[in-house]
């Protein structure tokens, strides 16, 4: 793998170069935004959700006031005052029918003495406008005086009780005079079901997907039966993704003696997450678009201003050495490091002109040399041949002498 790195064309390793640099800011900025960007979003749309949740929760608890108000009206009426004395029936034909009570939108209206004993009670259907059976709330009231005995005459009491018919919102007043002064003389209370048209009521006045289920019921859905679960511990509020389009939180509300009853659900679109993702994936998509136009023109600036001066010295330098003309030199260009490289082997071909030069001349003159050596050599055998000569000459002359003597020598 290495060995076929290495044989790889300059331009060819470049290239590789800038796409590694490039997969690798790319997947160093996915990683960095999947792990910012929709964390950001996934906020906002808590935040807005909690504050729906909140605005539902003040809508509920925003019941009690409205009952108060009703309230108050006959709660500080003379007529009332009487009728708690007397039960009288004029009273109770003016005031007391079916009507009265869905006028009111209240299902439930009881009357008691000082002891907290129930004196009178009117329930009825809201929807419709028949009188129903009142043992159970009766019953229930009877069994917890704290809910309507009133020590002075700025008591109240309310809040949500748990009954077998519902989740029954109730306010109680001491009764007084017209005036609003006592002495107290026993209690009226008002009380409504939190049913489903009273929380599509509040959906509605709110904008807002709303959901109310007893607390703790098996028969709940699993999400809710899951963020009670979360909610046992101190967290106040959970948030449960339903799926990738829509998102839920949750709250668990306290009756009168602060006991979990209901768990309240706000359902809503995940417009934010959703507009997130698709601010994500444009966002990825627009990036790795850019990195990929940056790279492409970063591969063609390095082929403009640095491959193609290396492969343009590449092709004079190959030309100099097929031609064998030292004499020829590289255009250096820009004074830049590739106009020094140029530079460089100009200088080392003029230092290997000058090398030649001089070993010509070198040669020039061992060739002298070698012509003068030969000259002197022939000149040398010449004369040793004459001197060979002489000394035959002078051999044969001596013999001659030596034989000349002897003739002499005989004649005498």
């Amino acid at each position: 793998m290495l060995e076929k790195l290495r044989n790889l064309s300059l331009t060819q390793k470049v290239a590789l170069v800038i796409l590694a640099s490039i997969l690798f800011l790319a997947s160093t900025l996915y990683v960095i935004a999947s792990n910012i960007h929709p964390q950001s979003y996934e906020n906002i749309e808590n935040e807005r959700l909690l504050k729906d949740l909140d605005r539902a929760d003040d809508a509920i608890k925003d019941l009690f006031p409205q009952l108060s108000v009703k309230l108050s009206d006959w709660a500080s009426w003379d007529d009332t005052y009487q009728f708690i004395l007397d039960l009288n029936s004029e009273y109770l034909d003016s005031n007391l029918e079916a009507f009265s009570l869905v006028n009111l939108e209240i299902n439930a209206m009881i009357f008691t003495n000082m002891e907290g004993e129930v004196l009178f009670i009117r329930t009825v259907d809201i929807q419709t406008g028949e009188e129903t059976d009142s043992t159970e709330i009766k019953g229930y009231f009877e069994r917890h005086k704290e809910l309507v005995v009133h020590s002075d005459v700025d008591s109240s009491t309310g809040g949500i009780l748990s009954l077998t018919n519902g989740l029954f919102l109730f306010t109680s007043l001491p009764v007084l005079t017209s005036s609003g002064e006592g002495p107290i003389n026993g209690s009226l209370t008002f009380g409504t079901y939190l049913d489903k048209n009273i929380v599509d009521e509040i959906g509605a006045l709110t904008h807002l997907s709303l959901e109310v289920f007893r607390y703790g019921r098996l028969t709940s859905p699993a999400d809710v039966i899951a963020a009670e679960m979360s909610l046992m511990s101190e967290d106040d509020q959970f948030i449960l993704p339903l799926s990738e389009t829509s998102i839920a939180a949750y709250r668990v509300l306290d009756d009168y003696y602060g006991r979990p009853i209901l768990t309240l659900k706000v359902e809503t679109p995940r417009d934010v997450y959703l507009q997130g993702k698709t601010t994500f994936s444009f966002y990825m998509v627009a990036t790795s678009a850019l990195l990929i136009i940056f790279g492409l023109i970063l591969v063609i600036l390095m082929e403009l201003f640095v491959v193609s001066r290396f492969t343009k010295l590449e092709k004079e330098v190959q030309i100099i050495g097929e031609k064998n003309d030292l004499s020829m030199r590289i255009k250096e260009g820009a004074k830049d490091e590739i106009g020094q490289l140029a530079a460089s082997i100009n200088s080392m071909l003029n230092q290997i002109e000058e090398a030649e030069k001089a070993e010509d001349v070198s040669n020039e003159k061992l060739r002298e040399i070698g012509e003068e050596l030969k000259k002197r050599l022939a000149e040398t055998e010449k004369m040793n041949k004459m001197m060979v000569n002489r000394e035959l000459k002078m051999v044969e002359l001596k013999k001659e002498l030596a034989k000349y003597k002897e003739m002499v020598n005989n004649h005498t």
